[in-house]
């Protein structure tokens, strides 16, 4: 995964947002389920209240959902300095 963020003040966090980010969504595709009070889910009331609000109510990616191989650099020389 390559990304332009300008001119890194350090590398290391801007990577870890990156890594951070790319998990996040990740996850939003493929682990979370947004669950909301319908006729399959009628012990959440009021009905139409969406339940999986937060962390405490879906399962968030843990370490080992992280690909093993994640190479993630920041595109280095490029004539962006505002890095839009």
């Amino acid at each position: 995964l390559l990304v332009d963020v300008g001119s890194s003040i350090n590398p290391a966090i801007d990577i870890g947002q990156v890594e951070g980010a790319f998990v996040q969504g990740m996850g939003w595709s493929t682990t979370e389920e947004v669950v909301y009070a319908d006729d399959e889910h009628t012990w959440i009331r009021p009905r139409a209240k969406v339940f999986t609000t937060g962390p405490g109510t879906y399962k968030i990616p843990a370490f080992n959902d992280v690909p093993e191989r994640f190479g993630v650099s920041l595109l280095e020389d490029a004539d962006n300095p505002f890095a839009v």
